[in-house]
C-alpha cells in the first residue's frame, strides 16, 4: 500500500504544477491511474544509468528501506533521490542502544529484559517498541540473536548523514520537499555526490563481499577459540 498511495501523491502534485512525471517498467500503460506516465521498460545498464542521470529527482517508495539494489544503482549512477519514509531506515538505532544496554548491565540472558529494574534500558526498548512498531516477545528465546542479526546490516539512517532532507511521509511534504530541491540544482548536485561518495565506500560488489569475507572470516576464529575452550574443559 505504501508504494501506490506513495504514486498518487507525485501523481496528484505532477497534475497540479505541470511537473513531468515518468514511470518505468512493466504494466503501467494499462493501469487506470498512472497510464499516462507510462514510459515503457528502462533496460539495465546504459538506458538507467542515463535516466537516473537526466532526472531531477529520481523516487525510492521500497516498504522494506532506502538500501536497495535500485537506489544504490542510482546514486552510484549520480541521481539524486528523495524517498518515502519508513522506519526500516531508522531501527538498527534504537535496536543497537537495547543491545548495548542489555549488555552493559547484563540482562541478555533474561526471560523478559523489560522486567529489569534498569531505567536506561526500559528508556531504550520504549524507544525500540515506538520506532519499529515492534514488541519484544518473551516467549521467543532466540529474539535477542535475531535483534543482533538485524544490526549485522546497517541502515540508511545510519549509513547518510544528511538522509533525513530527502525524506517525505504524505503528498503534501513531497510536493514540498521536491519543489525546494528541484529550485537549486545546486544542492541537488552536492546531496547526489555526497551520497555517492557513501555508495563506492560501502556498497559496491567489492566492498559488499570485503564485509561478507571479514565476518565469514571472524566468525570461523571465534568458533575456533571456543572449540578450545570446550575441549580444554573436556575431562
Amino acid at each position: 500500500m505504501l508504494r501506490p498511495e506513495a504514486r498518487g501523491g507525485v501523481a496528484v502534485g505532477r497534475r497540479r504544477t505541470g511537473r513531468r512525471f515518468h514511470l518505468y517498467g512493466l504494466g503501467w500503460d494499462d493501469h487506470p491511474r498512472f497510464a499516462e506516465f507510462a514510459r515503457g521498460v528502462a533496460q539495465n545498464g546504459h538506458e538507467l544509468r542515463c535516466i537516473y542521470q537526466a532526472t531531477a529527482i529520481n523516487l525510492q517508495l521500497m516498504p522494506s528501506g532506502f538500501i536497495h539494489q535500485r537506489a544504490m544503482d542510482g546514486l552510484a549512477a549520480g541521481g539524486f533521490f528523495l524517498a518515502r519514509a519508513t522506519s526500516a531506515d531508522y531501527c538498527t538505532i534504537p535496536i543497537r542502544r537495547v543491545l548495548d544496554r542489555l549488555k552493559a548491565v547484563g540482562a541478555a540472558g533474561l526471560d523478559d529484559p523489560r522486567a529489569a529494574a534498569d531505567t536506561e534500558l526500559q528508556s531504550a526498548l520504549q524507544e525500540y517498541e515506538r520506532q519499529t512498531g515492534n514488541r519484544w516477545d518473551p516467549a521467543d528465546e532466540h529474539y535477542v540473536t535475531k535483534l543482533r542479526i538485524t544490526t549485522e546490516q546497517a541502515t540508511a539512517g545510519e549509513v547518510f548523514p544528511e538522509f533525513c532532507t530527502v525524506l517525505f511521509n504524505s503528498g503534501d511534504e513531497f510536493a514540498d520537499r521536491a519543489e525546494h530541491f528541484l529550485s537549486r540544482a545546486d544542492l541537488r548536485r552536492s546531496v547526489a555526490d555526497r551520497m555517492r561518495r557513501i555508495v563506492l565506500e560501502r556498497f559496491t560488489y567489492e566492498r559488499t563481499m570485503e564485509r561478507f569475507l571479514q565476518f565469514t572470516r571472524d566468525r570461523f576464529v571465534q568458533m575456533a577459540s571456543e572449540q578450545d575452550v570446550s575441549d580444554g574443559d573436556t575431562p
